[in-house]
This record gives C-alpha cells, sequence and structure tokens, in this order.
C-alpha cells in the first residue's frame, strides 16, 4: 500500500499488479486495486478513471525504460571516444572536458535570426542602446505586442542570450545601473 498526503488528507492508494510493467526501482504493490481509502472509508473506483490511469502509467513506464536504454546507449559512447582520444593522446584526461549543453531553440526567431537583429538594429543606432529599447525595437520588427510584459521579459532574455554570446563584436557598457549595447 501507498500512502500520500494532500492538504492534510490522507490517500491510500492499492495498487493492481495485473498491468504493473517492471520498472526498477518499483515494487509491486501486493494488494488488488479495488478502491481508495479517504480518512478510513472506501470509495468505489470508477473503471474509466483506472483505465485512464493504467494508460498512463504504461506510457510513463515505457517512456521511462527508453530514457535508460538510451542512457546506456550515450555512456557505451562516451566511453568509447574517450578511449580514441587516448589512442592519439595517451596522456589526455577526458574527465577534465567540461560538458556542454545543449541551447533550446526559441519559437520567435529562426537559427540566427535573433543575432542578426540585433547587429542590424545596433548598426543603425546613432548612440548605444539599453536592453529594453532594443528588446522593444525588436519586437515592433518581428509584430510581437510590446505592451505585454511577460513576453517582453522573455524576449528580452532571449536578447541577453545572444548579446552576451556575441562578447567580441557587441560591446556592453554600463552607466548607473543601466546596461547599454553598441558594435565594437
Amino acid at each position: 500500500m501507498h500512502a500520500g498526503r494532500v492538504v492534510g488528507l490522507t490517500i491510500a492508494v492499492l495498487c493492481s499488479n495485473r498491468h504493473d510493467l517492471h520498472v526498477p526501482g518499483w515494487a509491486p504493490c501486493p494488494l488488488p486495486l479495488r478502491s481508495l481509502m479517504f480518512r478510513g472509508r472506501a470509495a468505489m473506483v470508477e473503471p474509466h478513471v483506472m483505465h485512464a490511469l493504467r494508460n498512463k502509467r504504461a506510457e510513463l513506464a515505457g517512456t521511462l525504460i527508453q530514457l535508460e536504454q538510451q542512457l546506456v546507449r550515450q555512456r557505451a559512447d562516451l566511453t568509447h571516444v574517450d578511449a580514441t582520444m587516448r589512442l592519439f593522446d595517451p596522456n589526455m584526461q577526458p574527465n577534465e572536458i567540461h560538458p556542454r549543453r545543449g541551447r533550446s531553440h526559441s519559437a520567435w526567431f529562426r537559427h540566427g535570426e535573433c543575432l542578426r537583429l540585433i547587429y542590424d538594429e545596433l548598426r543603425n543606432a546613432p548612440e548605444p542602446v539599453t536592453t529594453r529599447e532594443l528588446t522593444e525595437r525588436i519586437m515592433r520588427v518581428k509584430a510581437i505586442p510590446v505592451d505585454d510584459d511577460r513576453c517582453r521579459e522573455l524576449m528580452q532574455k532571449t536578447l541577453l542570450g545572444s548579446l552576451n554570446r556575441a562578447k567580441e563584436t557587441i560591446a556592453r557598457i554600463e552607466s548607473g545601473g543601466v546596461v547599454s549595447w553598441r558594435l565594437r
């Protein structure tokens, strides 16, 4: 029997063994699913609810199994790359190489478009442009409403990522707590 506490109410769920998938670290429940226990009282379970929950569990367990298999393959690939590197340089320490995380793609920009728009705006600006001004200019170019605060905040975060990656070509100017940008 597995129990969970939800806002002061203890819910005990009796699990079914009939549809359990083998997932490492998860032990099947010894009792069949017939009811939910709310404060010691049994409540009948709707069949369609149980069917949906079983399907969701099967889906999650399947995804977990696929991810575990992918993890095993990735570790094997990493071991092979490390061994190949040591063939070329026996003194190589692969563990000293920092992992690189992939970036998620923006829904607003195609590949390279964000930085291209930043360069266009900074090239046309007679003086350094603040982050907020740059954000609003690019939002107008992309026909995104400027008055949406949440959207502007997310856009600014995206632009800051691009600006900070372009340190060789874009200068950051900070004066009085305000950050401005210009081309080098």
